[in-house]
């Protein structure tokens, strides 16, 4: 009887692991060999969601068989499936646009998984129930593998397991303030899918609507900015590019503005950064002219300002010599013919160029030494 027993639980246990086996496969899309959708299970890859629906969507290949595109021609909603750990999937809405991934220690539930899951990551979806094939177009700073230059790369993807959070770039060229500045911007978002069915429902392409609305923001909040702040030192002008960096990452976390980007696209943003912030060619060549014309400008001012100091000083020493000099040199015809004399003497002393000196008249007067040259 033991024996039996014993043969029992050995046949139990492997036609359990062999179920087990069977469904993990299943749930992979490996089996039928013509699959590629999970059915039945799930095994779903970490920090994903995903659309069950009753019947499954297609996707549109080129001549060479090359996906290029996904069809919505799926059948009906059923419920959303995810692996983000420490989120709970709050569907209390009747409406699927509000279904929501929330933080888990904020809900009024936690999430109920079973041993299944826990142990071989099996959720059911049960028979005819199919995981939608979802389009997820992004761009993303980097180089191809081939490349040795780093620049904006279009990826688009075509999956049943969309990632909860990922990256997203965005560049602007020429983007104005309030009257003559430009700049050329690169925008690194990390996003959250929030809304799960939002983000693939709401709008055709989820985050080509991010960008035009993260566009449309930066657009706004620089032509607030006055131009007049960059003009001046290197360090004013860094302090001043600073500022306003730190102005449109914290915008982009007001409350006002991730409502209004999630209730569109269903993305929630998780951090705004700006690694590329700079003037364009045609406003560098402008503040660097008007940099130097306030410069020289300010050259200007001390010139004149120590021409009238000079000023000053000359009319204080010709007041000087004239209460000290002229004055006392006029008080009697002595003191005036000799100050005459003195005066006459000191000029030709000092002078370099005279060749001729004629005084009196009638050819009588003597040459005279003067410099040191016999005139």
């Amino acid at each position: 009887m033991e024996v039996y027993l014993l043969l029992a639980l050995f046949v139990f246990v492997g036609v359990f692991f062999g179920l087990i086996y069977f469904l993990r496969r299943i749930g992979k899309g490996k089996w039928p060999a013509k699959s590629k959708r999970p059915v039945v299970t799930v095994v779903q890859p970490q920090n994903t969601t995903c659309l069950v629906i009753g019947s499954p969507n297609t996707e549109t290949t080129d001549e060479n068989g090359k996906v290029i595109g996904v069809n919505n021609d799926g059948g009906r909603f059923i419920c959303i499936l995810h692996t983000v750990d420490g989120k709970v999937l709050d569907e209390s809405d009747p409406d699927p646009m509000n279904h929501k991934l929330v933080d888990e220690k904020k809900a009024d539930r936690t999430e109920r998984r079973d041993l299944l899951y826990r142990w071989f990551s099996l959720q059911f979806i049960w028979l005819y129930r199919y995981i939608e094939i979802s389009s997820i177009r992004k761009f993303r700073w980097g180089r191809r593998d081939e490349q040795t230059e780093y620049g904006m790369l279009a990826k688009t993807d075509h999956m049943l397991f969309p990632p909860f959070s990922g990256q997203h770039d965005i560049q602007m060229l020429g983007v104005e303030t309030g009257k003559v500045l430009k700049f050329n911007l690169r925008l690194n978002f990390t996003l959250e899918e929030t809304f799960p069915y939002r983000v693939r429902k709401r709008t055709a392409d989820s985050y080509a609507q991010f960008t035009i609305m993260a566009m449309d923001h930066v657009n706004y909040m620089m032509g607030l900015v006055d131009p007049a702040e960059f003009i001046g030192g290197k360090k004013e002008e860094e302090a001043a590019k600073n500022n306003l960096k730190k102005r449109l990452t914290a915008s982009f976390l007001k409350r006002s503005v991730r409502e209004w980007i999630e209730g569109e696209t269903g993305l929630t943003i998780r951090k705004a950064s700006f690694p590329e912030f700079d003037y364009d060619e045609e406003t560098r060549k402008l503040l660097e002219a008007a940099i130097k014309a306030e410069k020289e400008g300010k050259a200007e001012v001390i010139r004149a300002r120590l021409a009238k100091q000079a000023r000053i000083q000359i009319n204080l020493a010709d007041a000087h010599r004239v209460e000290k000099v002229i004055i006392p040199a006029a008080e009697t015809p002595e003191r005036g013919a000799n100050y005459r004399a003195d005066r006459f003497a000191a000029a030709h002393e000092v002078n370099k160029t005279l060749t001729t000196l004629v005084t009196g008249s009638g050819g009588t007067t003597p040459v005279l030494p003067i410099g040191g040259k016999t005139l």
